[in-house]
Formats: C-alpha cells, sequence, structure tokens
C-alpha cells in the first residue's frame, strides 16, 4: 500500500497499489466497498477524499489526478472517474485538499485543492469547473531534483474576539503552508472586503501571502498543522520540531532518529541520481497528537496541556519560568496551547488563578532576597490582583520574614511607571512612614501624584502635604479630587509667607508655576492639557486669583511677595496672562471668551486692568525720560531685563487693540523697542515695534524720532512703512540695501511696488531709479533676484546696468553669470523680455570669469563658439588659465603649441612632486602635501591626455607618435631617476625595500607609476604597442629592467586582453555561423504535404475523376510550406506568386480560373500525344527560372496510363531560404507513400506523387510514376553551366 487516508466521516479507507490498482475498505467490517483497478497505469502515490466522502482524489508518479465519485446503488457502490490533470506539467509531488472546518467559510464552496508539481505548487478551484486560481513558484535557491515539497491547510474556524467593547466570535481564513527545501510560505484565502455585486452575484477569493517565509536550517521532509497556530514538520536530520508560523519562532525539537520513519523513493529518477525519499504518509497529526510511522512500530507524540507544561517546571523549582510561561497564556501569547477555554474572560481567569497558585508556593518556599519581592510585585501588577494577592497575602509573608522595607521600595517604581496606581491604606501608612523615617518624602510627594486619588484617604494625605510641604501633590489632590483651584492657591500663599530661606522660594516657584500652567489651560504638576469643558473656567479662575483677589491691596501684596523671591519668574509667569499658546482663546475683543465662561466671578479683570497692574508694580516710570530705554535704577526692585519684558507684553496687547496706553506708557513702549542694543531678541523688538507703528495713530508719537532710532537698529520693514508713507521709495530702498538684517526683502519690496496699480507713474519711475542707484548692492545680496528684477522692469536699462557695474567687477560677474547660466525661470523672462546674449557679453562674462573662476573657463569655452578666438585667447593668456588657452590653441590649429602649454603646467606640478621626494626625513605635513600635489598633477594629466586624444584621429602616425610620445617622456624621466635613487638607498632584502619604499622619494615614486600606467592605457588605443616598446628600447635601454617592469607587464596584459576578446569574438562569430547554416539546411530538406486535392481559390480538384488528360497550363500546381495549394492559372492571375495568399488573407484579390480552362482534354491521338509530350517537355526546361524565382513547382497534375516515356528532369537549381507560406513541389508532403512500382527516394523526406520529380540531393533518382520506368540520371553540367552555378 502506498497511501492510506480515512475520512472522518465514514469507517473508509482508500489504499493504493503498486500495481495502479485502488481499493475502498470499510474498516469496521474489514470488507471491499469498490476496487478501481484500471484508473492508473502507475504506482499510486497520493490518495485523498474530499469534504465529502463519496468522492476522492487519487494520483500516481506520471502526474495523472483522477477524481472518482462513488454513488449507491441497490447491493452495491457504482463510480465515475474523471481525469483533472493529465501528467504534462510533469510528477505531482503533493496534493493537499482543504477540509471544512468548524466555521463556515467562502471557500467551502469552491473545493479547494492545492497540488506541487517540480516548478510551482497550485491552487484549484474544483467547483463549478477546475481552474488554477492562484499560483506559487518554487522558492528561489530550491533544487526541485533534491527536494520534496509538503502541502497542508489549516481549515476554517472560529475564535473568540473583543471588538469595541464587545464578546463575540471570528471566523479565521484557512491558511495553506507550504514546505520545499529549508523554507516555509503560508498563503491565506480570504473573502475580498468589496460589496460589489448584488443578489446572485459569483463569490470570489483573494490569496495574499502572510508575512516573511521561514528558513529553517536544514531540509524539511514532511510538515503539517498541530492545531490552529502550530506547525511540526520531520527535518533530513530526522528531528521533529514544533514552529509558531506566524512567529517564525521553533518551540521544541526532539531526535526521531530511532524510530527509522519510512518513506518510498518512486519519485527518484534512477541512474546515479540521489534518491528524491518521499515522507509524505509516513506522518499524521490529531487533535493534540501526531502520530509517526516508523520501520517496526507506529509512534505517537502528544502535546502536553498548559497546565502540565506549568506544572513540571513548578515541579523541578523553575518557579520564575512557570510564572513567565504562565503569563503568556494570560496575555494571549502563547505557543502550542492545549486545554485552554476559548473565551478570552475565561481564559484570564483560569491563568490567573494559576499564576496566584504558583506565586504564593513561590513566596512561601523562597522568601530569601529583594527578587522574589519584584517578582511578586510585577506579576500581580500584570495580572490585575494586587489588593487581594499582593497586599492581603503577600506583603504580610514579607513583613513576617523581616523584608517589608524592601517590599515598599520596589513599589516606587512600578508607582512612577503608572503601573501601580492604588495602596490601600495601611500600606500607603507604612510607605509613608518608611520614607518619613528615611527623610525622602519627595519621593512620596512624587508617588502621590501618579496615584489614583479615589484610592487615596484625601483628608490624611491633605494633612501630611501641608505638614511637610509637600507642594505639588497639595495641588494635585485638590485639583484632582475636587476640581479646587482656589484652596491650593491660597495654601501655597500661607505656606510661603510662613517658610523661610529656600523653603520659600520653592514654594513660590511651585506657585508661579502652578499659575502659570493654569493660565495656558493645563494640568498641573503634569502639564498635560485641561478638558476644553473646564479650561476656560481654569484661565478665569487664576486670572481672579492673581489680579483681583482681595482688592487692590491685597493683589500688590501677592505680585510684591512673589516679586520678593524672583522677580524675574515673577514677570516671566505674570506676563504669561495670555501666552502665545493660548492664542485661540485670547481673541481680540474687549473680553477674553473665558470671562463668558459659566461660574467666573464678575470681578474678574479685564486685559485693561492687568495692563495698569503690570505697568504700575513693575515698570519704574519714576526719574527717567518716557522716550527712552530702561536703565538701571537700584532702588526699584524690578530690574530692566524683567521691565522689557512687561512692556514687550503690554505692546503685544496693544498692538491687537486688547488694551489702550497712556502717551508716556506708549513712549516707555516705544522707546525700550528701539533703544534696547541687546542683538538678542532683535526680530522680536522689529515685529512688536511694526505692529504698533500700524495699530498707533501718527499724531500719537514723533515719527522722525522713530524713524532715526529704527535706522539705528537696523528695522527695515518699520521704515518701509514710515518711509511708504512719505513716498519716499529710494530712502526705503537705500535702507534694505544697506542693512544689517533682512536685506533679502528688498526685492519683495520693489516688486510690490512696481506692480501696485494705486502707485502714480512718477512714482515708479523713482523706484526704478533707486534700483539702479543701488544695483551694486543689490546684486550683492543675490545676483540672481538683481537680475530678474532688470529684466521683468528695466529691460530698456540693461545696457545701463551692465555699465553701472563696469567699476564694480565682482558684481558685473555676479549679474552675467545669473544671464549666461540661467535658470528655467531667467530664461523664460529673457525669451519673454527679448533680451539677447551678444559676442561682447560673452567675452566680458570670459574675461571675468578669468578674474574670479579660472577653472570654469574651459569647460563655458568648450561649451559656448559665439567668441571671438584671438581676443579669447589673449585674455586667457594675460590672466594664464592654462587649460583655455591650450583649448584656445587647439582650436587655431596649433596642437603643438597647445601640447607644450600643457606640458609646461605638467613640469610644474611635476617639480612639486620632486621638491617632496627630495627631502630627508618625512614631515608631518607630508601626507596633506603629497595629495595636494598629486590631485594637481592628476587634473593638468588629464588635460593633457585628452588633448592628444581629440587629435589623434586627424594627424599621421608619425606626428600622433610624436605628439604621446612627449607626453610619455614627460613622466619617464623623473621616474627613472626616482626608483635610480630609490635603487640606491635600498637593499635586496624585504626590509630594506619596505625601509627605502617609507622614504619621501619611495612614496612619491607611487603616484608616478600610476599616473604612468594611465598613461600607457589611454595611448594604446591610438600608438600600437609595437612603437610603445620600439620607444622603450630605443631611448631606454640602458636603463634596468625593474625600471620598466611595471609598463612592459601592463601592456602585455593589455595585449593577452584584447587578444582574448578577438578570440571570444571569433568563436562567437563561427558558432552564429554554424547555427545559422545548420537551420537553413534543415529548413531546405524539409518536404511539405497539401491540405487537400483541390485549388484553395477555385475550389475545383487537381485530378480529373478519370485520369484524362489535363491542358498543359491547368496542370500546373503550386503548393506552399503551410500545406495551402493552388492551381498554376490561379496563382498566377494575382499579384503576387511567393507568399501564400490564403494565409495573408488575400484570396479576394485572385481571380479563379474558369471551368472550361481546367477542363479534360479529348482522348489525343498517338501524334498528338507526342507533340503534346514534346510542349510539355519544353515547358518544364524552359520554367525552371521562374519556378526558382517564386519558389514555386509548375508541375503535370497526371499522364495518361498508357504513356511510358518520362521527360528528362532537368539539374537541380540551388534551393533557396523557405520561408513560412512559400510553395514546394506539389505533392511532397512528408510521409506521403511512394507510387507503386516505383522505387523508394534515397533523398530527405517522401517520394513525389505521381508525374513529379521527389526533390533530393545531387545526383538523386526522382520517384518514377506510376507504370513509367525509372529516369536515367541527370547529365553532368558544362563548364560554362558551372561558371552560371558559382556565380549565382
Amino acid at each position: 500500500a502506498v497511501d492510506i487516508c480515512g475520512d472522518p466521516a465514514v469507517d473508509w479507507a482508500a489504499v493504493g497499489y503498486q500495481n495502479g490498482q485502488v481499493v475502498v475498505w470499510d474498516i469496521g467490517t474489514q470488507a471491499v466497498v469498490k476496487a478501481l483497478p484500471d484508473i492508473h497505469k502507475a504506482p499510486v502515490v497520493h490518495v485523498r477524499f474530499l469534504n465529502e466522502y463519496s468522492q476522492l482524489i487519487t494520483g500516481d508518479v506520471t502526474g495523472e489526478v483522477h477524481q472518482t465519485t462513488f454513488s449507491y446503488r441497490v447491493m452495491y457502490y457504482a463510480s465515475d472517474t474523471v481525469k483533472i490533470l493529465g501528467g504534462a506539467n510533469g510528477a505531482i509531488f503533493a496534493i493537499a485538499p482543504l477540509y471544512k472546518g468548524n466555521a463556515e467559510h467562502p471557500a467551502d464552496g469552491f473545493g479547494l485543492m492545492a497540488v506541487s508539481s517540480p516548478k510551482a505548487t497550485f491552487l484549484l478551484a474544483l467547483r463549478p469547473t477546475m481552474k488554477v486560481v492562484f499560483k506559487v513558484p518554487i522558492p528561489e535557491g530550491v533544487d526541485a531534483s533534491k527536494t520534496m515539497p509538503y502541502l497542508t491547510w489549516r481549515p476554517a474556524y472560529s475564535s473568540p474576539s473583543r471588538t469595541e467593547g464587545r464578546t463575540g466570535l471570528r471566523v479565521r481564513d484557512p491558511v495553506l503552508a507550504i514546505a520545499w527545501g529549508r523554507t516555509v510560505q503560508l498563503v491565506q484565502a480570504i473573502k475580498p472586503m468589496s460589496k460589489a455585486g448584488g443578489l446572485g452575484a459569483t463569490p470570489t477569493l483573494e490569496f495574499v501571502h502572510l508575512g516573511a517565509q521561514y528558513n529553517a536550517d536544514t531540509a524539511i521532509t514532511g510538515m503539517l498543522w498541530l492545531g490552529h497556530q502550530t506547525l511540526v514538520f520531520i527535518t533530513d536530520k530526522e528531528e521533529l520540531r514544533v514552529l509558531d508560523p506566524f512567529a517564525m519562532t521553533e518551540l521544541e525539537n526532539l531526535d526521531v532518529r530511532s524510530m527509522e520513519l519510512v518513506f518510498h523513493t518512486k519519485y527518484s529518477s534512477g541512474g546515479g541520481a540521489a534518491k528524491l525519499c518521499s515522507y509524505h504518509h509516513s506522518f499524521r497529526t490529531g487533535v493534540d497528537c501526531c502520530y509517526l510511522l516508523g520501520m517496526k512500530r507506529l509512534y505517537c507524540s502528544t502535546i502536553m496541556s498548559w497546565q502540565e507544561r506549568v506544572d513540571i517546571l513548578t515541579l523541578e523549582g523553575r518557579w520564575i519560568d512557570a510564572l513567565a510561561l504562565c503569563l503568556e497564556f494570560y496575555q494571549g501569547n502563547g505557543k502550542a496551547v492545549v486545554g485552554l477555554p476559548q473565551e478570552g474572560g475565561r481564559i484570564r481567569q483560569v491563568t490567573a488563578d494559576k499564576m496566584q497558585e504558583i506565586l504564593i508556593g513561590h513566596v512561601q518556599a523562597e522568601v530569601t532576597d529583594s527578587s522574589s519581592a519584584a517578582v511578586s510585585i510585577d506579576y500581580c501588577v500584570a495580572m490585575g490582583r494586587c489588593s487581594t494577592v499582593l497586599y492581603d497575602v503577600l506583603y504580610p509573608v514579607f513583613s513576617e520574614a523581616g523584608h517589608a522595607t524592601v517590599f515598599l521600595e520596589l513599589l516606587e517604581p512600578f508607582i512612577l511607571n503608572d503601573r501601580l496606581q492604588y495602596l490601600n491604606p495601611a500600606i500607603m501608612g507604612a510607605f509613608v512612614e518608611h520614607y518619613r523615617a528615611k527623610g525622602m518624602l519627595r519621593v512620596v510627594e512624587q508617588c502621590i501624584v501618579h496615584l489614583d486619588i479615589l484610592s487615596l484617604d484625601f483628608h490624611s494625605v491633605v494633612k501630611l502635604c501641608k505638614e511637610q510641604s509637600l507642594t505639588s501633590a497639595l495641588v494635585y489632590v485638590y485639583t484632582k479630587a475636587l476640581n479646587d483651584y482656589e484652596t491650593p492657591f491660597r495654601d501655597l500663599l500661607a505656606m510661603m509667607a510662613d517658610a523661610e530661606g529656600d523653603g520659600r522660594r520653592r514654594i513660590a516657584y511651585k506657585l508661579l508655576l502652578f499659575a502659570r500652567y493654569s493660565l495656558e489651560g493645563k494640568a498641573f504638576p503634569s502639564g498635560a492639557e485641561l478638558d476644553v469643558g473646564i479650561r476656560a473656567w481654569v484661565q478665569a479662575q487664576m486670572a481672579f486669583l492673581l489680579f483681583a483677589d482681595g482688592g487692590a491691596e491685597a493683589r500688590d501684596g501677592r505680585l510684591l511677595q512673589l516679586a520678593a523671591v524672583d522677580m524675574e519668574a515673577t514677570a516671566i509667569e505674570v506676563t504669561h496672562f495670555a501666552p502665545e499658546s493660548a492664542r485661540e482663546v485670547f481673541v481680540p475683543e474687549a473680553k477674553p471668551k473665558w470671562m463668558t465662561a459659566p461660574n467666573v466671578p464678575a470681578d474678574v479683570p479685564s486685559h485693561q486692568a492687568v495692563a495698569g497692574i503690570l505697568l504700575e508694580l513693575l515698570v519704574d516710570q519714576s526719574g527717567q525720560p518716557c522716550f527712552a530705554a530702561v536703565a538701571e535704577n537700584g532702588g526699584w526692585p524690578v530690574p530692566p531685563r524683567q521691565q522689557g519684558q512687561v512692556l514687550e507684553f503690554l505692546a503685544k496687547y496693544f498692538a491687537r487693540g486688547l488694551v489702550e496706553l497712556a502717551d508716556a506708557a506708549l513712549h516707555r513702549v516705544l522707546g525700550h523697542l528701539t533703544l534696547t542694543d541687546e542683538e538678542e531678541g532683535a526680530e522680536r523688538r522689529e515685529l512688536l515695534l511694526l505692529a504698533v507703528v500700524k495699530a498707533c495713530p501718527e499724531e500719537r508719537y514723533d515719527e522722525e524720532r522713530v524713524l532715526l532710532l529704527a535706522e539705528g537698529q537696523s528695522f527695515v520693514r518699520v521704515l518701509e512703512v514710515l518711509y511708504r508713507r512719505r513716498k519716499q521709495f529710494e530712502k526705503a530702498i537705500k535702507a534694505y540695501a544697506t542693512a544689517r538684517r533682512q536685506r533679502h526683502l528688498v526685492f519683495a519690496f520693489v516688486r510690490r511696488e512696481l506692480d501696485n496699480p494705486y502707485i502714480l507713474p512718477q512714482d515708479k519711475d523713482i523706484v526704478k531709479t533707486a534700483v539702479l542707484d543701488y544695483l551694486g548692492e543689490l546684486v550683492d545680496v543675490d545676483s540672481e533676484e538683481a537680475s530678474k528684477l532688470v529684466i521683468e522692469y528695466l529691460l530698456q536699462e540693461h545696457k545701463a546696468v551692465l555699465n553701472k557695474l563696469r567699476p564694480h567687477p565682482r558684481l558685473q560677474y555676479a549679474y552675467l553669470r545669473t544671464l549666461m547660466l540661467p535658470t528655467p525661470a531667467i530664461d523664460e523672462l529673457m525669451e519673454r523680455s527679448g533680451i539677447a546674449i551678444t559676442t561682447d557679453m560673452r567675452e566680458t562674462y570670459i574675461k571675468l570669469l578669468c578674474q574670479f573662476e579660472p577653472r570654469k573657463v574651459c569647460p563655458y569655452l568648450v561649451q559656448n563658439t559665439d567668441y571671438r578666438l584671438d581676443y579669447c585667447l589673449s585674455v586667457c593668456q594675460h590672466y594664464e588659465v592654462v587649460d583655455a588657452t591650450a583649448y584656445l590653441l587647439e582650436r587655431t590649429g596649433d596642437v603643438s603649441g597647445a601640447l607644450s602649454l600643457t606640458l609646461g603646467a605638467l613640469q610644474e606640478q611635476l617639480a612639486v612632486l620632486r621638491r617632496l621626494a627630495a627631502a630627508r626625513s618625512v614631515p608631518p605635513s607630508f601626507d596633506t602635501d603629497l595629495a595636494k600635489a598629486e590631485r594637481d598633477v592628476g587634473v593638468v594629466l588629464h588635460m593633457v591626455i585628452e588633448l592628444c586624444q581629440r587629435n589623434s584621429q586627424r594627424l599621421v602616425d608619425k606626428e600622433n607618435e610624436f605628439l604621446w610620445f612627449q607626453l610619455l617622456d614627460t613622466l619617464v624621466v623623473p621616474l627613472r631617476k626616482m626608483k635610480a635613487k630609490l635603487n640606491r638607498r635600498g637593499g635586496f632584502d624585504r626590509a630594506s625595500r619596505e625601509a627605502a619604499a617609507a622614504t619621501p622619494v619611495g612614496r612619491v615614486t607611487v603616484p608616478l607609476t600610476n599616473f604612468l600606467r594611465e598613461v600607457l592605457q589611454s595611448m594604446m588605443g591610438f600608438v600600437p604597442l609595437r612603437s610603445i616598446m620600439e620607444k622603450i628600447v630605443r631611448d631606454h635601454s640602458s636603463a634596468h629592467f625593474n625600471d620598466f617592469k611595471g609598463i612592459i607587464l601592463t601592456m602585455l596584459d593589455t595585449y593577452n586582453y584584447e587578444r582574448n576578446i578577438l578570440c571570444t569574438a571569433k568563436h562567437l562569430f563561427e558558432g552564429d555561423v554554424y547555427e545559422a547554416t545548420a537551420k537553413k539546411t534543415k529548413l531546405l530538406s524539409r518536404s511539405c504535404k497539401p491540405r487537400a486535392g483541390k485549388c484553395t481559390i477555385c475550389r475545383l480538384p487537381f485530378k480529373p475523376a478519370n485520369d484524362e488528360v489535363l491542358p498543359t497550363k491547368a496542370a500546373a500546381v503550386g503548393v506552399f510550406n503551410c500545406g495551402h495549394s493552388f492551381h498554376g492559372l490561379c496563382l498566377t492571375s494575382g499579384p503576387f506568386q511567393d507568399e501564400c495568399p490564403a494565409c495573408l488573407g488575400l484570396l479576394a484579390e485572385f481571380q479563379p480560373a474558369t471551368v472550361e480552362a481546367i477542363a479534360p482534354l479529348p482522348m489525343p491521338t498517338e501524334e498528338k500525344k507526342r507533340q503534346r509530350l514534346a510542349r510539355l517537355n519544353r515547358f518544364e526546361a524552359t520554367s525552371g527560372s521562374r519556378r526558382d524565382a517564386y519558389r514555386l513547382s509548375l508541375a503535370p497534375a497526371n499522364l495518361p496510363a498508357y504513356e511510358h516515356r518520362q521527360a528528362p528532369a532537368p539539374p537541380p537549381p540551388a534551393a533557396p531560404e523557405p520561408t513560412p507560406g512559400a510553395p514546394l513541389v506539389a505533392g511532397g508532403g512528408r510521409g506521403a507513400p511512394p507510387a507503386r512500382g516505383a522505387p523508394p527516394a534515397r533523398g530527405r523526406g517522401a517520394p513525389a506523387a505521381r508525374g513529379v520529380p521527389a526533390r533530393g540531393g545531387a545526383g538523386q533518382a526522382p520517384a518514377a510514376g506510376r507504370g513509367t520506368p525509372p529516369q536515367a540520371p541527370p547529365k553532368s553540367p558544362t563548364g560554362e553551366e558551372k561558371k552560371k552555378k558559382d556565380k549565382k
């Protein structure tokens, strides 16, 4: 038996046998239900029942797969077998149908079945008709000849799920696991999410890959699902492994080598190849166990339940491991779980009870150190049983063992990390007393603000906070529990009044921070945003407490009391009355939104009142001029910096229209904003001054003074506003052009003014004149923007711009660079404005390039040609731009002059290397100097090489060699000298050579050698290798071979490389020629067979009914390679004869022959017979060339039976290459039988039909017609014919 598959619905088993027979057994009665002897002709290796026990899938080693359906008749079972796979794709290695799970799924209606061939795994839908619905290719790197695939389905099932607070059942999609080689892949069948289609729409499925594939360390030889979350597989090392495929982790590994698992080798190819072992039928899984079939017995491996796994760890004393495993089950992260209930809440209850049992046993058995307490707290917090287990059960155990203090200290990190938010009164009391005794009540304060306030004793905590000055905890308790912000504020004021020294300062800071957070709508001390519903009320209450509670005297006392502790902090906090972060609350209106909130006190101060309070209490206004900066006053408690903060606060609210300022206060604000010399905050002060100037009427301040002070501070935006009021646009542009900051804003200002339709033309002319006057400064700010301005608005002043910038070469260069190398925007403006780049502009730009960026001169000259060569050459020579001068000399035809110039520059750079090599020791900066010199030499050398390469094609060989050899000598001579010097210093041993290489001359030799190698490699494509070798031998014959060893070896390597390339190309060419010739020969030797015995055009037969004689023209027949055949008369009636008209679809362009034209002739007399036969022979002799030209064979369709004379066949012409659809000899179809009495044809293919010569090789006798003797061999061609044939 090859395979046994029992269906769970009935006690049947299907068995496949070696001889191809399939037998279905009744296991209970041990009787044969049905025998299927004629389904397969090869050994059966796959037998699988489908969902219904009446359907069976069987497969053999050849790849044939059959589906058999059983139906019960009276007293017996009938069967109906259908072949679903014919074996065309090769062997089928694995078959796995999808069975129904415990939940309904759309996949059940498709009859899904997975099969694996040597190339891929296919998912077949057997219903309603069989088709391939998904394909999974073989994994990369897997050899199908050495490994077997294994397939297993996890059917659909339902599991508990909690969504939006509701618990229900969720149907999990079926998953196919594919193991091939070392790789495991998962494919899930899901129902599409779209709702397309109405009632009666055809259901569909989608298949997706789940996650990344899993790669084992060895090949897999069997795999099955064990439960819904676990895969069990066997490796080629005979190891049973448990895998969580969704986490891609192995859980357990068991050696099963001793079981000697069975396998078969039916898929092995034989010969010397390795056996392909199949373990498909030696491994099965049940609900919670797996069965393994060995050579001697059947083994059963069972997965332990979760309780057994935990109990084993507990018995071994591994308490921590047992708790960790139990916590995984509690959190739903357990692997290969057996025995847990399905409902999520029930799972947590059962596992928490077990965890509690283990934890109590662990603490009672091992209370030795702090680790036990940490573990106890951690797991009690994780399972949420702190009150019932941690505090009531475990804490007394630790207290009796003397570890209570350790337990209490370990609670702190859990509280601060918000993992523990509840302490019962007893634990809280012990916790406070412990830290009180240690003098660390600040820890208690930090913990209180993290605890759930409802779990604390409010009065006890408040009393503790007041006694120990735990201010943060006090505010937290009041605001969190009672939503009371007034009581903690007053308590903190009272505590601050009673405290002294650092304690007083600390409480004041906490009070200020509490006030700031409240005004910003944040919770204290966490800083989290308050709910929108109470945010406005909290802000209003804090504003009332700060500025209105208790009258003016109490208010001033509070603020001064805070200021006495830290004036800077007080000023910062009170000016957060309306911070930028809360701008959406404080809108520009008479009262902010929070003043209209419910339960807001009626006497909450307005913005105007707050401004007056701050100005009166914090700003020094005695003995100081109004329009001045805030000065130092020893008698005033508020420092100038903090007074400035208050003034900026007032300026912001004044600009927004929330407060009104008297003239003295306004001048004080303007003086602070314009006379403060601090660079820090200048941008902020400028924006505030701009807002004040825009909001304030002109008559309320001295505009001249503000203008003067703004110029001193370089507040260009303020100056713009003031100058625009006076229409002094030129002064505004000057202010921008000479400013220290924000200079780039001048372009936006100019554009606004020139594009403003409400400005008079004379004012626009003033702006344009100012732009020209300060054009140099504008180009210095941004040359591109300045060029845009000129092109857009000053087109007619373009020449004036160039003349204006002439005294400033760098600015002129920046302007021209924008025009010569335009961006797309500049290019579009120039095209729209009609500005053209003239020759004078290009030459001016080239001159400026030579002055400021000489490296860019040569690339620009190469890209552009609109300039005078003589002028540019003189300019480049004047500024000593070597590469540009050489390029211009080359353009004038003076190649030798260009080479001499560049070689001179190369000599100068090589002189730097020679100076470095002449040093006696290596200085510290040697590496940097050498790298710089090497880089400079490389730049010049590449320039010389490019020069030689450009001119090598137009020079004769001698001139070309002279050009390159000059460059070669320039490098060889200094290199020889350096190597000679190096050889004198070094010895013959390795240490001496290494020491010599470390000297300056040795280190300089390395880049020179590389440069020489680069020159040789560059010149090999332009100078013959033989000339190079002769040059070396002729000019350097006295040198040591070692000096040129590297060069010669490089040349030889290049020669070998080129020779290998040529040889490879020659072999490839010969192979292609041979392949093409063989293909052509094969095509020429083929014969063709007509599809039918009648013409494709006229539909009339070629052969008359009674062997009558046809006219000569009507007897001609043409046959093409495609098999279509035609009368000669029909074929010649169309526009062409060398292609098949039927294949081209052009039959309508051909005229069918008339019936009379191809009708049989009356019976001729003997004389007429001989004349007709003579005409026929002449026709055959003269139609050869035409037959060759059209590749069409014309021959008589039949000859009378009484004719015994055969016309001699002409010499066979050279066969042209056939094309698809080209005609061949009629009747020469492949496989046609020879005529009776005719000898077999010796050529390749079938003999010709009656009366038609067969196409054979040279000297081959054609087959004779019926009743005719064989022809004599053709005559040997004459010399003239041979010449014609050869010429053809």
